[in-house]
């Protein structure tokens, strides 16, 4: 066998052992990809590409203040603090705490002072408006962001947001009063006084759905609004006895509305291309 012959057999042993191994390696009938994405439909894309705000595996802290508007007798309003850690660009786990101030009379709303106005006018002696003030709420528990999204603003700027929902199990530290008419007149002006009651705080859970809106990689303007619903007990006058008290008993409602600033750390890494 002369040299000629036996390279063409080594070049042609070589090309069987090659053929071989892609033979090995890919097995899928031609057109397999096509046919399987003929029946099932394409492959659905990530509805949003290219990210201009990650929050997976970041942790943000929200100062925010909010409007207590479910009380009839007494005007309500928050300041509070929310962090939370995010596991994934959908979910999060959040804890928050408002703390409401008490500024005793300075609370009432006119619908309290009316009441003792006109209990005052039918001469109705010593008649009190039981109320009940919220003065702390704390919530913890998941967030859930599905939407995310763009939108033009007045075709000058594009601003990028999503919209989240949260279950929380909570607690509400309200606490009782009693409005009366006061002895003495303000610059003889009607006036009222508070006696004060007990304050007990209240286990129970909240819901919530907010945007947050991003200014920045690092920053995001917060809107917040969350319900508490929690067991509590029917307002009473003061003294009331034990047998004319009624059910002891009731779901307390709270609803909150606010808005805020968000902080986000570490800094985001460098966006890919999309996500």
């Amino acid at each position: 066998m002369n040299l000629k012959t036996t390279l063409a057999l080594a070049s042609l042993g070589m090309g069987m052992v090659s053929t071989s191994a892609l033979a090995a390696e890919d097995t899928t009938p031609p057109g397999h990809e096509a046919l399987e994405e003929f029946r099932n439909g394409a492959p659905k894309p990530d509805p949003v590409q290219n990210r201009y705000f990650t929050k997976k595996n970041r942790f943000d802290i929200t100062l925010f203040g909010a409007v207590t508007p479910t009380n009839p007798y007494a005007r309500r309003f928050q300041l509070g603090l929310r962090a939370g850690y995010h596991f994934s660009e959908q979910v999060s786990l959040q804890f928050r705490a408002g703390f409401s101030p008490d500024n005793n009379v300075a609370d009432l709303k006119p619908l309290t002072l009316t009441l003792l106005q006109l209990a005052e006018q039918q001469d109705i002696d010593d008649f009190q408006q039981p109320l009940r003030k919220s003065l702390f709420t704390a919530d913890f528990g998941v967030a859930w962001a599905p939407f995310y999204g763009k939108i033009n603003l007045i075709g000058e700027a594009v601003a990028n947001f999503d919209i989240y929902l949260a279950a929380n199990a909570a607690v509400v530290v309200e606490k009782d009063y009693w409005a009366e008419k006061s002895a003495e007149s303000v610059n003889g002006a009607f006036a009222a006084t508070l006696l004060e009651g007990q304050s007990v705080a209240r286990p129970g859970g909240s819901a919530a759905v907010g945007m947050n809106i991003f200014i920045t990689q690092l920053i995001a303007l917060n809107l917040d609004a969350r319900v508490y619903l929690y067991p509590t007990s029917p307002l009473q006058q003061q003294n009331t006895p034990p047998d004319e008290a009624g059910p002891n008993l009731a779901l307390g409602y709270l609803f909150n509305a606010g808005a805020g600033v968000s902080f986000y750390f570490p800094k985001m890494k460098p966006r890919l291309r999309d996500f």
